[in-house]
């Protein structure tokens, strides 16, 4: 719907970073985030692969924990909203958000602006994690900013979200140690 309101009213979808600012700078961004995706991925295998870090993950991931796909086909789903997540937030926080405060405060004041919304919007994980929030959305922003492109954060946005999901199922599925 924003994106519908965008185009109607005639913006420019390069303002919302949509269409990659430069080839270069495009590049830079998607092979840091294709190198940060990476060590998620290993991350994710060493904790399968450790059950001694499975119980400090568990607690840690305590708070998530309702929404962390239990079955199957909840982690199929919680794979797809992965990717929404990854597309519509970015759009929303370092598209719009970001486009809109740096109207009147500048681009990195603005994009901490952004990212406090972030952290805001994602209230429901818990109050203590506001602010782990904020800082991702911050990092996005870094990346959306300098690559002058959307798309690498949403990757990577996405890539964390997914892994997230990924960890959080194995360790659901991991019988707790006998006591």
């Amino acid at each position: 719907m924003l994106l519908g309101y965008w185009a109607w009213t005639g913006r420019p979808l390069q303002a919302l970073l949509l269409i990659p600012a430069s080839p270069a700078r495009f590049a830079i961004g998607m092979t840091v985030v294709l190198v940060l995706s990476t060590l998620l991925l290993l991350q994710g295998k060493t904790i399968v692969k450790r059950p001694e870090l499975i119980e400090k993950v568990r607690k840690k991931l305590a708070y998530g924990e309702p929404l962390m796909p239990h079955t199957v086909a909840e982690r199929w789903r919680f794979h797809a909203v992965s990717i929404t997540a990854g597309v519509c937030e970015e759009t929303l926080f370092r598209g719009f958000l970001l486009w809109y405060f740096a109207m009147w405060v500048g681009v990195w004041p603005a994009a901490v602006l952004s990212s406090i919304v972030f952290g805001l919007g994602h209230v429901y994980l818990g109050v203590k994690q506001i602010p782990n929030t904020a800082i991702v959305g911050l990092l996005m922003a870094a990346i959306a900013i300098l690559s002058g492109s959307l798309w690498p954060a949403m990757l990577l946005h996405a890539a964390i979200d997914w892994n997230s999901g990924d960890i959080g199922f194995h360790v659901l599925n991991t019988p707790e140690p006998a006591a």
